[in-house]
């Protein structure tokens, strides 16, 4: 398996300012990972889920993951839609593009 490739998992987290309003702070953490395209049975099945747009399986070491729903690579965001836990302490995630997720 090559994990040549780099994505970085993004958290949001909310914190307090100094005039007592509320701001998300991203924390990101570069992971190396195998990158694999959606198959064409996944694809479909996640069409008739609601999944409008999946794109990526990426391939990470399962203690590298604390629950991220946003995955940046090659500078584009893509949220996390399932999660499978492979062989060999692998995880995958799989992601879909979202417009939401640009902000």
């Amino acid at each position: 398996m090559d994990r040549s490739n780099v994505i970085y998992l993004i958290s949001k987290n909310a914190v307090q300012q100094p005039d007592y309003t509320w701001k998300d702070e991203e924390i990101r953490t570069e992971v190396f990972c195998d990158v694999r395209s959606i198959t064409q049975t996944e694809w479909f099945e996640a069409g008739r889920n609601g999944i409008e747009h999946p794109s990526y399986i990426f391939i990470i070491n399962r203690n590298e993951y604390s629950g991220q729903q946003i995955v940046e690579y090659e500078g584009q965001r893509y949220g996390v839609f399932r999660t499978y836990a492979a062989k060999n302490e692998n995880l995958e995630l799989h992601c879909e593009a979202k417009g939401g997720l640009h902000v």
